[in-house]
Order: structure tokens, then sequence, then C-alpha cells
């Protein structure tokens, strides 16, 4: 299933559904591409997945993402079985970009 905005918006209500349920610690995750333009309202068009370039530690900034928590990949396994996604709708394929870095001025929305 190709994502719109709506149908975005539902994948990750879901997700936090989840996350809530399980009692997970809070996580910050960066979002890129396709997604991040939907959510932002940038774009109209649909994408196929959730890529993550990074996680935000309050103390060290960007980090690696890898591997997700347990609880997030959990979670992430349920909303693709609940809502007929791919099994890999929520991914970390560009974070290898933060450890090669990131342009000046990158900066977190």
């Amino acid at each position: 299933m190709n994502l719109s905005a709506d149908s975005l918006d539902r994948v990750l209500w879901a997700l936090a559904a989840f996350l809530e349920d399980a009692r997970a610690p809070r996580e910050t995750l960066v979002v890129i591409g396709g997604s991040a333009l939907l959510a932002l309202g940038i774009v109209s068009r649909t994408t196929r997945d959730v890529d993550i370039l990074a996680g935000v530690d309050p103390e060290r900034g960007l980090v690696d993402p890898r591997p997700l928590s347990k609880t997030l990949q959990t979670a992430a396994a349920k909303v693709a079985a609940e809502l007929r996604l791919a099994p890999d709708w929520l991914n970390t394929g560009p974070a290898d970009q933060v450890l090669a870095g990131l342009p000046e001025g990158f900066c977190i929305a």
C-alpha cells in the first residue's frame, strides 16, 4: 500500500498506539524523504515507506538509529500486519548518511 498524507497519519497514530500499549520509552527519530514531505504538507504524492535518517539523543545529538529498538520493531511489524504494509515500511535505509556527515546547516524541524 502506498501512503498518502491521510494514510500516513493513520499509520503513525497506529504505531504510537502500539508503542503506548507496550509502555515503550520515548524515542525521537529524524524522518526524511517522501513521508517527511507528506507530513509537512509539501507534496501530495504517495510514498511507500518511512525513512529514518537518525535517532536523537538529548546529549549526543543525531545518532545512528540502528538497530531500531525491539519495541519499535515489534510495533512496526504489528502496524504492517494490521494495515497491510510492506514489512520494511519503517526503515533505516538512509541512516548511513549520518555516519558520512550531513550538510552544513542541517537542522531538525
